[in-house]
């Protein structure tokens, strides 16, 4: 083994040589990006867990104050044909007719943040979905 004129001095006091601190460097890099990772796994599972929490099963017989629209549509068979294209991203899709035309919608919620876990969780499939705030219903119960 070649010594360095510093690396002379610092084994000749018993103390660790330059390669000796590089690798030990290495090893606390890799036990931190570890733990890194690790905490992000932990933050990612409590998120999920936190909106499958917050993900409630629409009921269709219920009037929502907000709704998460798919589309809106004219004939109703078209409607229909979304209605079921959808059936298979959440659990309860939403039909409603209003003023001569058909709504889907992937879900019905009472608050703008539950409206919002379902929204991002079919934005990925439906990029052009939206939230439907009705009028004439107050969000306070």
């Amino acid at each position: 083994m070649l010594l360095s004129g510093c690396d002379f001095v610092r084994r000749s006091l018993g103390m660790p040589t330059s390669d000796e601190l590089d690798a030990k460097k290495t090893e606390i890099l890799k036990t931190e990006a570890q733990k890194k990772a690790k905490a992000d796994s932990v933050a990612k599972a409590l998120k999920m867990a936190q909106d499958s929490a917050s993900m409630k099963k629409s009921d269709p017989s219920k009037d929502y104050l907000y709704y998460i629209v798919v589309g809106v549509f004219e004939e109703k068979k078209n409607a229909e044909r979304v209605y079921e294209q959808i059936s298979g991203l959440v659990e309860a899709p939403i039909m409603k007719a209003w003023a001569g035309m058909t709504m889907v919608a992937a879900g019905g919620a009472d608050t703008m943040s539950e409206a919002t876990v379902i929204l991002e969780k079919i934005r990925p499939t439906v990029p052009d979905a939206w939230v439907y705030k009705t009028i004439g219903r107050s969000a306070d119960k």
